[in-house]
C-alpha cells in the first residue's frame, strides 16, 4: 500500500462527503491516516468499477484500529435494504447485537438503523466509498 501523510484541520470536514473528496479537499492528519490507506487499498482493487469484488477485498489485510470499525454490506435492491456481511466488534459493542447475516433496517436503536442504512445509501448514490465522522 502507499504511504500517506495528512494534516488534518476538522473545521474544514463536511458529513456525507465522498472519501475521493474528503482526501482531495484537506490536509488530513495523522488519526485518519489509516482511512487514507484503506482509500488507497479500495481504489486499487475496485480499478475502473465502481467498488472493489468482495473476493478480491481482505478484510485482514486492514490495519487492526480499522477492522472493529468496519462493516461489509451487500445491497439487496428488491427490498431498498442491506444486509451485513461482515460487522466489526465496535459496531457490535455500540448496538449490543451482532448483525452478520441481518439486515440493516433491523438494526437496533431504530436512529442508528436510519443512520447506517442513510451511510450506505449515499455510497450508492455517489458510486464511491463515504466518511462519516461522528460527534
Amino acid at each position: 500500500m502507499k504511504e500517506l501523510e495528512f494534516n488534518f484541520s476538522k473545521s474544514a470536514f463536511t458529513p456525507s462527503i465522498s472519501a475521493d473528496e474528503f482526501f482531495s479537499i484537506q490536509s488530513v492528519g495523522a488519526e485518519y491516516n489509516q482511512l487514507g490507506l484503506l482509500m488507497c487499498y479500495w481504489n486499487d482493487l475496485r480499478g475502473d468499477y465502481f467498488a472493489p469484488n468482495y473476493a478480491d477485498f481482505e478484510i485482514s489485510s486492514l490495519d487492526y484500529e480499522i477492522i472493529p470499525n468496519s462493516a461489509v454490506v451487500d445491497v439487496l435492491p428488491n427490498e431498498d435494504d442491506f444486509i451485513y456481511r461482515f460487522l466489526g466488534t465496535g459496531f457490535v459493542d455500540m448496538s449490543k447485537l451482532e448483525m452478520t447475516g441481518k439486515n440493516v433496517k433491523g438494526l437496533l436503536p431504530k436512529e442508528l438503523s436510519v443512520a447506517a442504512y442513510d451511510a450506505y445509501k449515499a455510497v450508492l448514490e455517489l458510486r464511491a466509498p463515504t466518511i462519516s465522522l461522528g460527534a
